[in-house]
């Protein structure tokens, strides 16, 4: 290799403690071992202070809200349906009322005649009792039914939300909702739809930053429309009408002139811009604001139906900048030989909403499973690499950060497991012991005797949790001496560390762990490198494989 020799030696402090007493729980934690979500519903999960709240739907069709307590270590459940329906797309989606109560909303799959389910909590800030179901009773006309519950606040206004579905003629819809805080109940004004087109039914996703509400949607379905990604926002203009606004500023229409059309939206990706590297189409999975307000989309095309790719797209006052983040993250998760196949579902990728440079990403490996890794850009633009979870035989999947998480602990929830469909029927999965985790052979082997008897087994998902502090000051690289670190972290670490480091240009990389007597207990890199961002990753073990004891060592 062309360029400078020179050897990386970071010398720095690590300790390896037990987690001590009072501390907030890190690494990967188990919300339930039954559940699962489709991805156009949310808020799904939150933070109030060091707890984390979630809503799915287990296996057997259970509507479900949990709480992780992060200092506790300790997760409570329960029922907000029984029996709802075996289906992923039937997960709830919440919002804060202007009392402190919170509203869970959800809705069966594509049901004729339905429209969105509610309840409220009996009590401000309480999220394990809930009171009576109630109905929004609107929804826009056809036999599609309601699916994908979204609400998100009025801009300007402390009481209202929109509340935002597909709707019975497959195209997204909203209504108003106004909330009465001496009843406890909403009350609901149907506004029609939301966005048209000619064909299709196009897939929406939805961020707020209280001022605003952006929204990044697709033409349809990819398996049957061919789709463009566009982004639009809606925001208060002369301060009196609601208007949709292009990213950059510049109003489109006052909302009550209809509904938003693709060509009246930013284009962020365009599917005819070049076919030969992403494909041809495109599905939307996430969007968000960066700290300097600017909009951040993330979204899937697909080059080929076994190859899909993650785009990191985002807009920096004049233009759209798309990052290919993932330029093959395998094919899709789902099996394709069981019931409508479904070859456009990615394992997904997930912005932070705290900083969106900060994203988690799903990624087939070679073993039948996927990999779950967090990716950060740094300021200059690069990207760093921090495996979550990797080499598993099972599914790491639509992972979700959640809202308001503390700003000192990174997190992502995701479902682990079993997938192959977005419905179970008829139900088969059966209770496993608390051992019998994805992935182990007792649940591999429970899943290997269903399979012998049916391939109707869809969905066999837990949520897990993985939450990391954050280093207390992160800087830009100074690599004018030809190599800098950028961060180490988790610091102190139980299960594993990682290290990030700099080169300015090709070198040779030694990168090495000692104990402060100086004996080398593990070599964590040692080869040439091209300039560049780079990672390496300790496990607390010898070069034999032991784990060593806890205490300080140097790297």
């Amino acid at each position: 290799m062309s360029g400078r020799r020179f050897v990386v030696r970071l010398l720095l402090v690590l300790s390896v403690p037990a987690l001590p007493t009072g501390a907030w729980a890190t690494g990967i934690s188990t919300l339930t071992d039954d559940g699962a979500w489709s991805w156009f519903s949310d808020p799904r999960a939150f933070c109030i202070g060091s707890v984390v709240h979630a809503g799915w739907v287990t296996a057997r069709g259970d509507i479900q809200v949990g709480a992780y307590d992060l200092l506790e270590g300790s997760s409570s459940i329960c029922d907000l349906e029984e029996g709802f329906g075996p289906d992923d797309h039937d997960y709830p989606a919440f919002c804060r009322a202007c009392d402190g109560r919170y509203t869970a909303f959800y809705s069966g799959h594509a049901v004729y005649g339905t429209c969105n389910l509610l309840r409220t909590s009996r009590w401000p800030g309480d999220w394990m009792c809930w009171g009576e179901r109630d109905s929004t009773d609107v929804n826009t006309s056809g036999g599609a039914g309601v699916t994908y519950s979204n609400p998100y606040p009025v801009p300007g206004d402390t009481k209202d939300i929109f509340l935002f579905w597909r709707g019975g003629d497959w195209k997204p819809a909203y209504a108003r909702g106004s909330y009465d805080a001496d009843s406890a109940t909403w009350s609901w004004q149907l506004m029609g739809r939301f966005i048209t087109v000619p064909v299709g039914r196009p897939y929406v996703k939805y961020a707020t930053d209280g001022e605003r509400i952006g929204f990044a949607f697709t033409d349809g379905h990819p398996k049957e429309t061919p789709c463009n990604v566009y982004y639009a926002e809606i925001r208060e203009h002369g301060g009196e009408n609601l208007s949709f606004f292009r990213a950059d500023g510049s109003v489109i229409k006052p909302m009550n002139y209809g509904a938003l059309t693709p060509g009246e939206a930013d284009t962020v990706f365009n599917r005819l811009a070049s076919p030969e590297t992403t494909g041809d189409n495109a599905w939307i999975w996430d969007v968000a604001f960066d700290e300097d307000g600017m909009p951040v989309v993330a979204f899937a095309t697909f080059p080929a139906l076994d190859r899909h790719q993650y785009h990191w797209a985002r807009f920096d006052g004049e233009t759209w900048e798309d990052v290919t983040l993932v330029a093959d993250a395998g094919g899709s998760v789902a099996d394709t030989t069981v019931g409508n196949a479904q070859y456009y579902y990615s394992g997904g990728i997930a912005l932070d909403p705290v900083d969106p440079s900060i994203t988690y990403v799903s990624i087939k490996n070679d073993r039948d499973g996927s990999d779950l890794q967090q990716r950060v850009r740094s300021p200059n633009g690069m990207w760093s690499i921090w495996p979550i979870v990797e080499g598993t035989s099972y599914e790491n999947m639509r992972p979700v950060v959640p809202r308001d998480r503390p700003s000192d602990t990174e997190m992502v929830l995701w479902m682990s497991g079993d997938y192959d469909y977005y419905k179970n029927t008829p139900l088969l999965r059966r209770a496993t012991p608390d051992s019998a985790a994805p992935g182990s052979r007792q649940r591999d082997r429970e899943v290997a005797g269903l399979r012998a008897r049916s391939d109707t087994l869809h969905y066999d998902t837990a949520i897990k949790l993985w939450a990391s502090a954050v280093p207390t000051s992160v800087s830009e690289p100074d690599v004018s001496k030809g190599v800098a670190l950028s961060r180490i972290r988790p610091n102190p670490f139980v299960a594993h560390t990682n290290v990030s480091y700099t080169l300015a240009r090709p070198g040779r990389v030694s990168l090495r762990v000692y104990d402060v007597s100086g004996r080398l207990v593990r070599t964590l890199a040692d080869h040439d490198a091209g300039g560049g961002r780079h990672g390496a990753r300790w496990d607390g073990r010898d070069e034999g494989g032991a784990r060593v004891g806890s205490g300080v060592y140097l790297m």
